[in-house]
């Protein structure tokens, strides 16, 4: 890309996804990731779209759940949904375990083989994943997903650019002295897609008429709606 203030994607491997950290520093990070996603507009970035379209018992999956707090959040808003959350990782299971509600079900597995049987799911969603996966396998999850999904996905994450990545190595040391947050969140966002990388990567998967919105500072959220 020619604007240099976006630079190139580099997939740089987390820590976390490395299994680094005690408990309690997971725990942390995993807090920290959750302020900084509702704070950062990560949060509104993935509700705006999704709400308006939740009805009555429907099945939401959430891919990549980490603290569950979004499973909480959404069964809050309505009980008579069935929620679903999937991680690969029984560290961070092990946390969004805590308080979750009768209506949702925790599940370890790979988002690239997903125990879903075709349209037994309403909506996949996802917020903050989308950036761990390389273009081949993002492509390989979009269009699975998309087509096991009855009504659609709906996905946010962050957009690569200079100024957020800046912004974070000032602000972050004055939140938390969390060294997965630190490494991580830089990391992540280095590894995030631009918005045509991403509508791109959903016409390679397949997906017909996939939008992606802007949102406010550096978020995106993939519309695919059936």
């Amino acid at each position: 890309m020619n604007n240099w203030l976006v630079p190139p994607r580099a997939d740089v491997p987390e820590l976390l996804d490395l299994g680094y950290g005690t408990l309690e520093e997971v725990r942390v990070n995993l807090h920290d990731m959750w302020r900084i996603n509702r704070l950062m507009g990560g949060l509104p970035a993935l509700t705006r779209h999704l709400y308006p379209r939740l009805q009555p018992h429907q099945t939401i999956v959430d891919i990549g759940t980490g603290s569950g707090n979004l499973l909480r959040l959404l069964s809050r808003r309505d009980p008579t949904l069935n929620i679903f959350g999937i991680d690969v990782t029984a560290r961070n299971l092990q946390f969004a375990r805590s308080d979750q509600p009768d209506n949702v079900t925790l599940i370890q597995a790979d988002a690239q083989h997903l125990p879903f049987r075709i349209e037994k799911v309403d909506y996949f969603i996802s917020n903050f994943f989308l950036h761990h996966f390389a273009p081949k396998p993002l492509v390989e999850l979009l269009g699975t997903t998309y087509e096991c999904a009855r009504r659609g996905i709906i996905m946010s994450d962050l957009r690569r650019h200079r100024l957020p990545i800046w912004g974070f190595r000032i602000v972050a040391p004055l939140m938390t002295n969390n060294f997965l947050t630190h490494y991580d969140g830089l990391a992540s966002m280095r590894r995030a897609y631009t918005p045509a990388e991403l509508l791109e990567i959903a016409r390679n998967a397949g997906i017909p008429n996939p939008i992606v919105h802007r949102h406010f500072p550096w978020r995106m959220t993939l519309v695919a709606d059936k």
